[in-house]
């Protein structure tokens, strides 16, 4: 399965049979209009029912990546998915969830929330927002619910950074990492009363 750990494939596999719209070929290809997911459009598996076309797509989007930045396509399907769908059910925050699961599993750099930043990391760009992630998460490290807020965001920061690191900045990657940004500045000064820039500006 492509790196796949089997309870992340069910994982994956329950969620999309839940959420995704995989009642008929042509919703899919519908869906593969967007940019992130375009490349693979006209390769799509076809199958004649709902559970076979489910797996079909997690193996084929498994091993795919993008030529331009490395982001697996299975994982830039669920993000479009989440986009998607309606905010008032849980199938985008689920969606998300299991994409950052998913890339951080796939990227092999998959850190727990209390893993500090290596005192002989160099310095770079990046280093305040790993810092302030760090702060951040020690300050909630007693609040189930800031850290189910906080964490998603968290997970996308870090795969963001590394891959930033890894192949270069890209706009893309910089409007991404903005709109994370942006989301966690929300979120922290609504739980802390400080903003995720506050924290990572703090001494």
């Amino acid at each position: 399965m492509s790196g796949i750990p089997p309870d992340l494939h069910q994982q994956i596999r329950t969620i999309l049979l839940d959420c995704g719209p995989f009642d008929d070929n042509s919703q899919i290809r519908d869906l593969f209009t967007d940019a992130r997911i375009s490349p693979w459009r006209f390769s799509l598996p076809s199958r004649d029912n709902i559970i076979a076309r489910v797996e079909a797509f997690i193996a084929f989007l498994a091993g795919k990546h993008r030529a331009d930045d490395g982001q697996n396509a299975l994982v830039l399907l669920l993000r479009v998915l989440s986009e998607r769908l309606d905010e008032g059910t849980d199938c985008p925050h689920r969606l998300t969830a299991v994409a950052d699961n998913l890339a951080a599993t796939l990227e092999g750099t998959r850190q727990t929330t209390t893993t500090p930043t290596p005192r002989h990391a160099s310095t770079d760009s990046f280093t305040n927002y790993e810092n302030g992630l760090r702060r951040l998460e020690d300050a909630i490290e007693n609040d189930p619910n800031a850290q189910q807020e906080i964490n998603p965001f968290g997970q996308r920061l870090r795969e963001n950074i590394n891959r930033s690191r890894r192949y270069g900045d890209t706009t893309d990657r910089r409007a991404d990492r903005a709109e994370i940004i942006d989301n966690l500045n929300t979120i922290a000064r609504a739980i802390t009363k400080k903003s995720f820039d506050e924290w990572c500006h703090s001494p």
